[in-house]
């Protein structure tokens, strides 16, 4: 009975969101402050990561894109502007947002990513970083 417990956990433990090293680079003035960054698992080598971003909304603000970076080692490996569904916010909401990503097997190493969400003008209204290691 004690291995079928301990297999349930494991098996549980392994199912279980991952909350990445994150931080807001949004500052207080921003419309979008950032508040909770979410992984269905640990990133690793060969497999799709599933990311979950949320946060306030302080203005009245168009929701277009987010603007992703991605470093690896401090060098930029990924640059590119991803479009959501053009939506309204109003003050008050919590806006979240979703991107999935194939991680390559030969990725190794410390890697940075920066979201930028964007009104559809293209400028920026919030941001979270967030690091973890392969």
């Amino acid at each position: 009975m004690k291995i079928i417990l301990v297999i349930a956990l494991l098996a549980a433990f392994a199912t279980a969101d991952y909350t990445p090293d994150w931080k807001s680079c949004s500052s207080s003035s921003d419309p979008w402050i950032p508040t909770s960054v979410v992984i269905d698992k640990k990133p690793v080598p060969n497999v799709t990561a599933n990311i979950h971003v949320c946060g306030n909304i302080q203005d009245t603000v168009i929701i277009a894109s987010f603007k992703l970076q991605v470093k690896l080692a401090g060098i930029v490996v990924l640059n590119q502007v991803v479009p959501l569904n053009k939506q309204e916010v109003f003050p008050g909401s919590v806006y979240c947002f979703d991107h999935s990503a194939f991680i390559p097997i030969i990725a190794k190493g410390n890697f940075d990513i920066t979201f930028v969400l964007q009104e559809e003008d293209t400028n920026g209204i919030g941001c979270v970083n967030l690091n973890f290691t392969i």
